[in-house]
Order: structure tokens, then C-alpha cells, then sequence
């Protein structure tokens, strides 16, 4: 018996009663096909399908109220670089322009001792 949830409400075959769980969850079958259906059938289906329509609304209120589900913004990041005449050229790439050439000295002074080409004057940054 295959059986889908879909965000708070179950969809359950054919043959399977609409109901209430004791979870809360309202459980819908899958209408059949066959022409036979009377209308009292049909409005028992649309009153559950109203009902759980009804209920993930409610679901996603609740969410959009709490926050809940949100991704954080993108955070743009920025790199730095500073080019060195004789030991290449050193970036790296941080969340703010102050952490990426802080990193960017640290490389560079740690190969190029004493030298001036690691200052932060000579650091270049961009997005």
C-alpha cells in the first residue's frame, strides 16, 4: 500500500476512509475513476479536502508567523589580494573587506618576512 504525506495532510489509496488521525493529521483517499460516485460521495470529498486545505493553511501560517523555514540572506563575500614581485601573489576570501585582507597580510608575512610588500596599502579588494 503505497501512501503519500504531503506537508500535514495524508493521502492514502483508494478504498481508504477520510479521516482524522490521532495525530491531527486529516488523511484524504484518492478518487476513483469510474463515474458511479453519488453526490453525497462527492460532498463528503470536497468537505474533507476543504478541511485539509483548511489545515495546511493553517500549517503555513504558523510558519510564516514563526519564521520558521527562512533561509538566512546570501552573504556577499569579498577577496583581497596583493601582489608580490618575487613570491607571486597572495587572496583570500572573507565575509567583510577588514577580515579578508587581515588574512591576506597573514599569508603574505608568513612567507615574505621584514618585507614591504605586505602592507595593507598595497592590499587590492573587491566583491
Amino acid at each position: 500500500m503505497a501512501v503519500c504525506v504531503l506537508s500535514g495532510v495524508l493521502l492514502v489509496p483508494q478504498g481508504a476512509q477520510a479521516q482524522s488521525g490521532l495525530d491531527g493529521v486529516i488523511r484524504i483517499q484518492v478518487g476513483r475513476n469510474d463515474g458511479n460516485v453519488s453526490n453525497d460521495e462527492l460532498r463528503q470529498r470536497v468537505w474533507h479536502l476543504e478541511q485539509a486545505v483548511q489545515q495546511l493553511q493553517m500549517r503555513v501560517f504558523s510558519l510564516e508567523a514563526t519564521g520558521a523555514g527562512k533561509f538566512p540572506a546570501a552573504q556577499s563575500m569579498v577577496t583581497c589580494f596583493v601582489k608580490t614581485p618575487f613570491k607571486g601573489t597572495f587572496s583570500a576570501t572573507e565575509a567583510t573587506e577588514t577580515a579578508a585582507k587581515a588574512a591576506v597580510i597573514q599569508k603574505c608575512s608568513a612567507v615574505i618576512r621584514h618585507g614591504f610588500d605586505c602592507e595593507e596599502d598595497k592590499v587590492r579588494c573587491g566583491k
